[in-house]
């Protein structure tokens, strides 16, 4: 139903006001009002009922009219939302982008609201079937997931149909470090290695314990020459 609730508003002694609340397409509560010709509450009441049951059927027949909005096309406009606003990082953007790919291969054509649980939990599987890691599977299925909820949120879908998909389990990683005699080998090599940037991140990784993306983001401002001191939390 497009029009949430109906009610009835005195105009003090003036008769009465039929007010119809909806949703709109920012899930914003909005408000419409009709002067009734009834001066009675009673027949009030019968007229704001057939006023409402001729604006669901003009609300209904809109929505069978317009273009089907498909499930590929509201995710991309939600990325595109949140790109716009500022609201993820540029590297989130080029994540999200990539897992659009993958949404739209299988579920993109689909009807916004013909999204149901089972179609996601096939779609998982056969992502997991096809060789996609987990981590993957579940980058995709998590950005679905929130532009889903978004869709809930704003009205557009009654319910998020992705609360009861099963996702895969992410391998824990085995221990990888050196021990005492691979760490001191290592710093012989970099001793007489050339002084490449890679060979430096090696030694920075080594010594720091810093991961990689937090070696490659370095700029001289993260450090104090001074006082020999990294400043890892200047932006």
């Amino acid at each position: 139903m497009f029009y949430s609730s109906a009610y009835l508003r005195e105009r003090k002694g003036r008769g009465w006001i039929g007010v119809l609340s909806y949703k709109d397409e920012n899930g914003k509560w909005r408000k419409k009002e009709k002067s009734l010709d009834a001066k009675g509450k009673r027949e009030a009441s019968k007229e704001l009922d057939k006023w409402r049951d001729d604006m669901e059927a003009e609300a209904e027949s809109a929505s069978i009219l317009a273009p089907a909005e498909t499930v590929i096309d509201y995710v991309s406009r939600y990325v595109d939302t949140l790109e716009a606003s500022g609201s993820i990082e540029r590297s989130t953007v080029t994540v999200y982008h990539a897992m659009l790919k993958h949404i739209d291969g299988e579920l993109g054509s689909l009807r916004l609201e013909s999204l149901g649980a089972e179609s996601a939990q096939a779609w998982v599987n056969s992502m997991v079937s096809n060789g996609y890691a987990a981590s993957t599977v579940r980058k995709a299925f998590n950005l679905l997931k929130a532009a889903m909820t978004n869709a809930e949120d704003t009205g557009r879908i009654v319910k998020n149909p992705l609360r009861t998909v099963k996702l895969p389990k992410i391998p824990k990683k085995e221990p990888n470090a050196l021990d005492a005699a691979q760490r001191a080998r290592l710093v012989s090599f970099l001793d007489i290695a050339a002084q490449t940037p890679v060979n430096l991140g090696v030694r920075l990784a080594l010594f720091t314990g810093m991961r990689e993306g937090e070696i490659c983001g370095l700029q001289w401002k993260n450090v104090d020459l001074e006082s020999g001191v990294p400043l890892l939390n200047q932006p």
